[in-house]
């Protein structure tokens, strides 16, 4: 299993190895468009195989022929939000995004072992864990509006090293509302007793991303005496 573009160098083997090589052996060629004699051939693999049976050969011919069987493939890095709701951006997040890293292949169906390993890796803001071998890691974007790049990347191997780069912005709100959900058969003031009461929703902006994982809370301040009659209004 070869990442598309990777230079691989072929080696012919005499048997028996005290053996020397005929004049114009072993001659190289394939589907993988190798060519030309010599014991040694560096074949360049430009051309993604159509499925996993679909492979790209690379023959030498002395006397016997020898092939090596070649997928030749690409990957992709996929990014899942644990809140995908309908609409939003797969470019950017909200603070404390949580992030599914995953991949795909083409052909489909070539395994991060077939591939010998893909690994992600990361620099910005947020965090990264549970990255290894398998293509896989798990994402947080934290408490800071930042940048964030990631790099999928092939672990050892022929393509060793063989990368893909993604670039995300992690973002903080831009603007707040509330609304107030009135409800029916509660009386939130109590007669003569300092008591109040509000059924209060929070939107956040922009709308594309998820703010779910951010957490708010009451604020405080000093009491004030007031006096006079307060009537108590209530929606239609």
């Amino acid at each position: 299993y070869v990442h598309k573009g990777t230079t691989v160098t072929f080696k012919a083997i005499k048997d028996p190895p005290s053996a020397s090589w005929p004049s114009g052996k072993p001659v190289w060629g394939g589907s993988a468009g190798a060519s030309g004699t010599g014991e040694t051939k560096a074949v360049t693999f430009d051309t993604t195989s159509t499925s996993a049976t679909d492979y790209k050969t690379v023959t030498a011919e002395c006397g016997n022929t020898e092939t090596v069987n070649v997928v030749v493939y690409e990957f992709e890095g996929t990014f899942q939000p644990d809140d995908p709701f309908t609409g939003r951006s797969l470019d950017r997040w909200g603070l404390e995004e949580e992030v599914d890293l995953e991949f795909t292949t083409t052909p489909t169906g070539i395994t991060a072992t077939q591939a010998r390993g893909l690994e992600w890796t990361w620099s910005g803001a947020g965090e990264l864990t549970n990255m290894g071998p398998d293509g896989t890691a798990n994402y947080d974007a934290r408490h800071v509006e930042a940048g964030v790049v990631f790099r999928l990347k092939i672990v050892a191997g022929a393509s060793a090293g063989s990368s893909e780069f993604y670039w995300h912005d992690v973002i903080k709100p831009t603007g707040t509302r509330m609304t107030r959900k009135y409800m029916p058969g509660i009386h939130w003031h109590e007669y003569q007793k300092c008591t109040v009461g509000l059924s209060l929703y929070y939107w956040l902006n922009p709308t594309d991303v998820s703010f779910e994982n951010l957490k708010f809370g009451e604020g405080e301040c000093f009491a004030t005496e007031v006096e006079g009659y307060y009537l108590k209004c209530e929606p239609p």
